[in-house]
């Protein structure tokens, strides 16, 4: 588990993120397929506050949202911002409520901590009996990766760059392996698609200047197609 100052740094990292705009369209797409997934609008739970974009967007659909940060520089930006919004400073791997939750966003987060199966485990009890967990995280099997592979450009489609440490992710999976996991883990996958698709690497992208149109075009697409995605959206519930 990262202490407080670790999760600190990685807060100063993202501040200076050359994957900003594509970081935002991820999280705002999962936020979206949250929304558009739930079926009860009164209480949610989201593990992370997703660079202020996850906080905000779902503040607005639901009547009340607690949000677990562990970084302190973040919950004292974002605390009594909005007044439907508790902030609690916290890790993931110790929170404790007796509160039920009708939906649960892990919202890129499982590919930060120490065990995603044992987060994944430890807040089945907080899910309501007919609620939904969402989950958001990267995919190793993402167009990019597998084509640098083929070319001979990376070796392990799962292998982590210097920028994936950077930002603190511990795994880049594929899409197979987060579905066994989050099995492994008690659930039922419900649904499972594609939220980003990425063909080439970031830099290459941003040297084709594509309009907007195209880029959200290429995310469109990616839907069908989650063994290609860049990123990935799963809905759970609890295993019949």
């Amino acid at each position: 588990m990262n202490s407080s100052k670790d999760l600190n740094q990685f807060v100063d990292t993202y501040s200076n993120d050359p994957f900003h705009d594509e970081n935002q369209r991820g999280l705002n797409r999962y936020v979206q397929c949250c929304i558009n997934n739930s079926t009860q609008f009164d209480n949610y739970l989201e593990l992370g506050i997703g660079h202020g974009v996850t906080l905000d967007l779902l503040r607005q659909k639901f009547k009340r949202v607690v949000v677990l940060e562990g970084a302190s520089s973040l919950v004292t930006q974002y605390q009594n911002k909005y007044s439907n919004v508790e902030i609690i400073e916290t890790y993931f791997e110790t929170f404790s409520s007796s509160e039920k939750f009708a939906n649960i966003g892990m919202g890129f987060i499982l590919e930060h901590v120490d065990d995603p199966i044992a987060i994944l485990k430890r807040y089945a009890p907080f899910l309501a009996k007919n609620g939904r967990i969402f989950i958001g995280v990267p995919s190793a099997t993402s167009m990019h990766r597998i084509l640098a592979q083929k070319a001979g450009m990376l070796e392990n489609i799962e292998q982590l760059s210097a920028a994936d440490l950077a930002f603190g992710h511990k795994r880049l999976w594929s899409y197979q392996k987060w579905c066994n996991s989050i099995e492994t883990a008690g659930f039922t996958i419900n649904k499972a698609y594609g939220i980003a698709f990425k063909p080439f690497t970031t830099q290459q992208l941003y040297s084709l200047n594509l309009d907007p149109k195209i880029t959200a075009a290429l995310d469109d697409l990616s839907a069908p197609y989650p063994e290609l995605a860049n990123a990935l959206f799963f809905e759970v519930s609890h295993a019949q």
